[in-house]
């Protein structure tokens, strides 16, 4: 490492502790307020440590350190900006792995590299990133959203079929964290719940173009979509309401190859909360393409695919007390007869302050051999998050 990157590492160490060293609601703050600009500033810092092996059998453990500033930025009335600007460090064994190797190269399929690395050493990878970087215009009658950005296409919770641009991964350790990508949004609204949105994306892969259309009918938010995903073409519907007090949503899509079988999708999910917190969802998906072998690989990066076809995701939750939450996804393979499950207990350190947290988990795979989830391997993690 040379000696400048050696002295941005000391900077960026020594502002790590003057931040944390200062209380937190004095972080949360507008930064200018003028007439019609106005900055405001928030963020957060996370360790996340994980304790697991690959699929080559390599045993690591994986100390990520990541700090994230977001700037919220009103220019005029109509004029908005968000930035998310983040620096993640990461320590450990993991470095030294042939999968962290592999994964570390693939990067998000997006076509402006918005991330450099600044040291990449046995013994540190350090990166830094725009997160969200997006120019937003809004009007009454219509909004247009420019630049990277989380174009959120489908309404399961666990699986979304429609989510073709950015697919997430429900094995993901970070499910919160949603990839974005370099597109142009524009939303026209209709009425006060219908409007159609058109939305390109562009990768480095290919170029993706969406239009949404949506409605409302008893009740149930409806809506259709139609878009060219590079060569294939896809079609697809969801809804979302309630029945009583319980929620009910699905979504599907077909897709079109030019070269290839097409196939159908699908998610159906029904979610619960009781009086005294209990929480419950329900979510069946079907998968009729795109079957291909599954790995850590793919648990890592972000990339849906799956070997089997029919999935049933359960997710329970309860407040165990004001500061203390538990919580558990658990998904059948019901082809394979694996089951992936994943407990976590959620501490809000400090009472009637929301701002530091404390989460620890393991993930555990289990069943049948040649199942979707029986070749992974456990994973233990535990994180601290600081909001300011």
């Amino acid at each position: 490492m040379t000696g400048k990157r050696q002295s941005n590492c000391l900077g960026l160490l020594i502002a790590s502790i003057l931040i944390f060293a200062i209380p937190s609601d004095a972080f949360s703050f507008q930064l200018f307020a003028k007439d019609y600009v106005r900055i405001d500033l928030k963020g957060y810092y996370k360790n996340l440590l994980t304790i697991s092996e690959t699929i080559l059998k390599e045993d690591y453990y994986s100390d990520l350190n990541r700090l994230r500033f977001e700037f919220d930025i009103s220019l005029a009335s109509k004029l908005s900006a968000k930035i998310a600007y983040d620096h993640d460090l990461i320590f450990g064994s993991i470095l030294d792995t042939n999968e962290f190797a592999i994964l570390k190269d693939q990067g998000a399929d997006t076509y402006y590299k918005l991330d450099a690395v600044l040291a990449d050493r046995s013994e540190i990878y350090w990166r830094h990133s725009f997160y969200r970087l997006y120019l937003r215009y809004t009007e009454e009658k219509m909004s247009l959203t420019v630049g990277r950005q989380r174009i959120a296409l489908g309404v399961g919770k666990i699986w979304n079929p429609e989510d073709i641009i950015n697919p997430s991964n429900p094995l993901s350790i970070e499910r919160e964290e949603r990839a974005g990508s370099d597109a142009i949004q524009a939303d026209f609204h209709l009425g006060t719940f219908s409007g159609t949105s058109f939305i390109y994306a562009r990768k480095e892969s290919e170029h993706d173009f969406v239009i949404k259309p949506k409605t409302n009918f008893k009740g149930y938010d409806i809506s259709a979509l139609t878009g060219l995903f590079g060569k294939k073409s896809v079609i697809g519907f969801d809804f979302s309401g309630y029945i009583g007090d319980s929620g009910l949503r699905g979504e599907g899509t077909y897709t079109f190859y030019p070269e290839r079988r097409n196939f159908f999708r699908s998610d159906l999910s029904w979610d619960y909360t009781f009086p005294n917190s209990f929480y419950i969802l329900l979510e069946y998906f079907y998968n009729g393409g795109n079957i291909r072998n599954s790995g850590s690989l793919n648990q890592l990066s972000g990339e849906i695919s799956t070997r089997n076809r029919n999935f049933l995701g359960i997710n329970i939750g309860y407040d165990i007390t004001p500061l203390i939450r538990f919580d558990t996804l658990s998904i059948w393979d019901m082809d394979g007869n694996t089951i992936f499950i994943n407990p976590s207990v959620k501490y809000n350190v400090f009472e009637g302050i929301d701002w530091f947290d404390w989460l620890s988990g393991v993930q555990l795979f289990m069943g049948k051999p040649d199942g979707e989830y029986d070749k992974l391997p456990n994973l233990y993690h535990t994180q601290i998050q600081w909001y300011f």
